[in-house]
């Protein structure tokens, strides 16, 4: 028998369980990466990244440049998430982000 969530429940359900899968291979990296030479720390240290649609250097690329310089990155945009990454935004998107975001575009 399946428990029936509401609305909220349900978004806040879907996105902890796609949260978790991803922490899990995100955590991997990080550690792969912190045992390697490549890891170099200080130049995003204390951000957090999102990503929004497609990029030319691929999604894997971006995460893995955002991790081997200290940064985190956020599966889902957050009141923490301090840059979003994007080849392009509608205006509505960009009004979005300024809105909820805590940086803002500029």
């Amino acid at each position: 028998m399946a428990v029936e969530l509401s609305g909220g429940e349900y978004w806040d359900s879907r996105i902890s369980k796609l949260q978790n899968q991803f922490k899990q291979r995100y955590d991997e990296a990080k550690k792969k990466l912190k045992n390697s030479t490549k890891f170099q720390q200080n130049l995003f240290d204390g951000l957090r990244f999102h990503i929004n649609g497609l990029l030319e250097v691929g999604f894997e690329t971006a995460v893995q440049m955002i991790v081997e310089h200290g940064g985190e990155y956020d599966f889902y945009p957050t009141q923490k998430t301090d840059i979003v990454l994007a080849e392009s935004l509608s205006n509505s998107k960009k009004n979005s982000y300024a809105e909820n975001l805590k940086s803002g575009f500029s």
